[in-house]
């Protein structure tokens, strides 16, 4: 093309490089709806610009295939661009995880808790999709893959923590959570690992064997001290023995103690009726 012809076009202001001028105009919109929005999660159909959000699309697959000019990347990266949108999505996410677990101890997101909850809920549904370096984060963070077994472990701690203060395991009616917990421990079957925690705590898994193993070194105690087993009804030291000890003949009477039991009892002089023995 002849000067004369270029000179005549550049008069007329002809644009030599038009996608250079498209590349701009949809810049500018990017700057724009940064402004706007705060963020750059363009949507595909974006109802302004149809084309626009193709275009920011287009951006990204370009950049991710190392073919994007160097200055075109600086422009965007200027504005703070974010090339990938999921890694940003999920960065914001553990964000607000982290800020959960400072305020409330643990990484237990109930599920309605707004969008956090789904999240954590995904997080637990890919975990094999997860990449070791997610894995990882969620991990120091403490987070919970398995919630029926993060549950378990604090409902463990909160019993240790119990037995720490008062020695035993007997916890009473006013933490309900915590005996309806014990009770599950007690009625479904557990594995050797967790079975083995528990005992090393001092777990009672059988209570009436529990209560009944006390009530008898109570009564033998009395014995060593009385010289016999009449507990009588009006023993004040231990009421509840007395009330036992009655209860052991009424139920003996009724036939419904074991052999071991009545065994146990003979051996150390119970006397079963003794209105009898004093006639």
């Amino acid at each position: 093309m002849s000067a004369e012809k270029v000179e005549q076009l550049d008069r007329i202001g002809f644009d030599w490089t038009p996608d250079e001028t498209v590349w701009d105009d949809m810049f500018e919109t990017l700057c724009q709806f940064k402004e706007e929005n705060g963020h750059f999660e363009v949507p595909a159909k974006y109802a302004p610009n149809k084309k626009f959000g193709a275009w920011v699309s287009t951006q990204r697959v370009v950049y991710k295939e190392k073919k994007l000019a160097k200055d075109k990347i600086s422009r965007l990266e200027s504005i703070g661009f974010v090339w990938d949108v999921i890694e940003e999505k999920w960065e914001k996410w553990f964000s607000q995880l982290s800020e959960f677990k400072q305020k409330e101890g643990h990484c237990r997101v109930p599920h309605e808790h707004e969008g956090l909850g789904r999240w954590v809920t995904k997080q637990r549904g890919r975990h094999k999709e997860l990449s070791e370096d997610k894995i990882k984060c969620l991990n120091r963070l403490g987070f919970v893959w398995d919630i029926k077994e993060g549950q378990w472990l604090e409902y463990y701690n909160e019993l240790c923590q119990f037995v720490e203060i008062n020695g035993h395991t007997n916890v009473g009616g006013n933490n309900r959570p915590l005996q309806a917990w014990m009770t599950r421990c007690r009625t479904k079957p557990l594995s050797e690992e967790k079975t083995a925690l528990l005992n090393g705590i001092g777990f009672v898994w059988d209570l009436k064997q529990d209560f009944w193993d006390k009530k008898f070194a109570a009564l033998l105690e009395f014995k060593n001290k009385h010289g016999s087993c009449n507990v009588p009804s009006t023993y004040t030291e231990d009421p509840s023995l007395a009330t036992w000890v009655i209860g052991r003949r009424v139920r003996w009477r009724n036939e419904q103690l074991t052999e071991e039991q009545i065994q146990s009892l003979d051996e150390v002089g119970f006397v079963w009726e003794p209105y009898k023995q004093k006639r």
